[in-house]
C-alpha cells in the first residue's frame, strides 16, 4: 500500500512526512514491511501479524484506539449533551459496545469512554465537539 493511500483512509489529518516517519518507525520495530525505495515504496504487514499477509489498512493490524477512536468520541459527546450520570453512562457503553465492537474489545471500549469522561475538561471539549455550556451543564450532573 503507498503512503498516500494509507494517508487516505486515516480518520484524521496526518503531515505526509510524519507519517513517513512513523512509517519508517514501524518498519523498523518490524511491525511493517517496507518494498522498493522513494517515490515507489509500498508497505504491507508481514505474515505474523495477520496471519496471511496483507495490507496496512487491515483492522487486525490496526490498535484499539484508532480503531473505536469515533466511536468513543460519539459516545462521550452524546453523554455530555444528554447530561448522563456516572451509573447510566456504563450502561449506554456497554450496550454501544454490543452492537459496534468486536467481543474481545467490549471491556476496553467501556473502559476508555469512562475514562475519557473522568479526563473531559474544559480544555480537551472541543475533541468531541462541544460547546462550554453543554459541558458544564453535565460536569454539575456527573459529581
Amino acid at each position: 500500500m503507498r503512503v498516500s493511500s494509507i494517508r487516505e483512509g486515516l480518520p484524521y489529518e496526518v503531515p505526509p512526512r510524519m507519517l513517513q516517519r512513523r512509517l519508517a518507525l514501524l518498519v523498523e520495530q518490524q511491525r511493517l514491511i517496507a518494498e522498493g525505495q522513494r517515490k515507489g515504496r509500498r508497505y504491507r504487514v508481514p505474515v505474523t501479524l495477520t496471519g496471511k499477509g496483507g495490507s496496512v489498512a487491515g483492522s487486525a493490524a490496526r490498535p484499539f484506539r484508532p480503531r473505536y477512536r469515533v466511536l468513543v468520541a460519539e459516545v462521550v459527546a452524546a453523554v455530555v449533551r444528554a447530561g448522563i450520570d456516572k451509573k447510566a453512562t456504563t450502561a449506554m457503553a456497554r450496550q454501544r459496545a454490543a452492537e459496534q465492537v468486536s467481543q474481545a474489545d467490549q471491556a476496553r471500549f467501556v473502559e476508555v469512554v469512562e475514562t475519557e469522561l473522568m479526563s473531559l475538561h474544559e480544555g480537551n471539549i472541543a475533541r468531541y465537539r462541544l460547546r462550554p455550556t453543554e459541558y458544564q451543564a453535565w460536569r454539575q450532573g456527573w459529581r
